[in-house]
């Protein structure tokens, strides 16, 4: 079987530190807090369930971790798409303010029959539901794709935070899906004094540190452990071969590691 579930079509994104403490977890198998608006919907509200497309029109056929429901835009009919809107799935205010690195770590769906005509946007509010700020708008992307909202990038005191996805199809010409799962409210550590591209942890970046490094791309292991910290070459919060494969070899060639 494939890892993650539906790859290459589904990526892992993954963080790197010392600690990672989970403030709130939803597989969606129950979602307490959590709450749906309308605007100028004719169908495919936001709606909890498991996914029963065929993926003949773009809906999802199985959720993102495995539990079994995620939410859906739609009565979980695959025909049943966004038209109109925007749908909005709000999430729990989850108190951020003693976090150290606070992160929303989600996973989303999105296609789209006009390809970048219409898009999901995810939105987080600081301290109140009114005033949100834009953190991706997503384009045709098709498939299931983890992300990481770090929120110290996004407020300097980040506080009581809502997350909040909005899927449209204006003006109703096109088929439109999306779906959410594995939401995750967390505190990331601070990093560990780890050396950069030593991946293998034996204190030198050398040719021994090839395979760890894409042992660690291809297959994480768990977060915070010592080696994302040192795959993670580029020290963005996440280890991945877009974002870390270029500085690795910088640093393994020519010995500019951070």
């Amino acid at each position: 079987s494939s890892s993650p579930f539906g790859a290459p079509l589904t990526t892992y994104s993954t963080l790197s530190g010392a600690s990672v403490t989970i403030l709130l977890a939803f597989d969606f198998e129950t979602a307490s807090g959590w709450f749906v608006t309308n605007q100028s919907l004719q169908s495919g509200a936001w709606t909890l369930g498991i996914p029963t497309g065929a993926g003949l029109f773009g809906a999802p056929v199985a959720d993102y971790d495995g539990s079994g429901q995620c939410y859906l835009t739609g009565t979980l009919s695959e025909s049943d798409d966004v038209d109109g809107g925007p749908t909005r799935l709000w999430s729990p205010a989850v108190n951020f303010s003693t976090a150290e690195n606070p992160v929303i770590q989600y996973a989303r769906w999105f296609t789209n029959s006009n390809q970048d005509e219409d898009r999901l946007v995810v939105e987080l509010a600081n301290n109140s539901a009114v005033n949100f700020v834009e953190f991706e708008s997503v384009a045709d992307s098709a498939g299931w794709s983890q992300r990481n909202a770090l929120l110290n990038d996004v407020f300097p005191d980040p506080g009581t935070i809502r997350i909040r996805f909005s899927a449209t199809d204006n003006p109703n010409n096109s088929r439109t899906e999306a779906a959410i799962d594995a939401v995750i409210f967390l505190d990331i550590g601070c990093e560990t004094g780890c050396v950069k591209g030593d991946v293998n942890l034996d204190g030198l970046v050398d040719g021994r540190d090839v395979e760890p490094f894409t042992a660690a791309i291809l297959n994480p292991p768990p977060m915070g452990a010592d080696a994302f910290c040192a795959a993670d070459v580029n020290s963005d919060d996440v280890v991945t071969t877009v974002s870390d494969l270029a500085a690795f070899a910088n640093c393994l060639l020519s010995g500019g590691c951070p």
